[in-house]
């Protein structure tokens, strides 16, 4: 929802998908109301009621389009393979000096760099001295 939120209509979405089932019975000719174990099948099985019956496409639209935006989703391990080289990156410049979780959080900080660009910085150092009384005394008010 939160990557394609602004495609999908999640209200719509949930009421066709509740609705789904019961297409696929009459697309069938089966009693099952579980016989989808595949996006191969539930594609297949939409396409066989479209054809039944010509208003399945607008009453499955959502359903339509989130299987639109599945088939277009990389297949590679492109995304996989760039966070292995930036990893390889930050540990070749940061040495042997970094924790597993030091580590940790500064992929989370490479990947999401947009988040991390609009954080309030003053507000994060705020929250780091006043975590307890030695950085306070060390880097005194923030």
């Amino acid at each position: 929802m939160e990557t394609y939120g602004k495609d999908i209509d999640v209200r719509k979405l949930q009421n066709q998908l509740e609705l789904l089932p019961d297409i696929f019975v009459s697309a069938s000719g089966t009693s099952s109301r579980d016989k989808v174990a595949t996006v191969r099948q539930l594609a297949e099985l939409l396409d066989k009621a479209q054809v039944d019956s010509p208003t399945t496409r607008l009453l499955m639209s959502e359903v339509n389009t989130l299987l639109r935006i599945y088939y277009t989703l990389p297949v590679t391990s492109a995304t996989a393979e760039r966070t292995f080289s930036a990893m390889r990156r930050l540990k070749n410049y940061m040495r042997a000096t970094m924790t597993q979780k030091r580590l940790n959080n500064i992929m989370l900080m490479h990947c999401h760099k947009d988040r991390v660009d609009a954080l309030d910085l003053v507000t994060v150092a705020k929250t780091f001295v006043g975590a307890n009384d030695r950085r306070r005394k060390y880097f005194g008010s923030f």
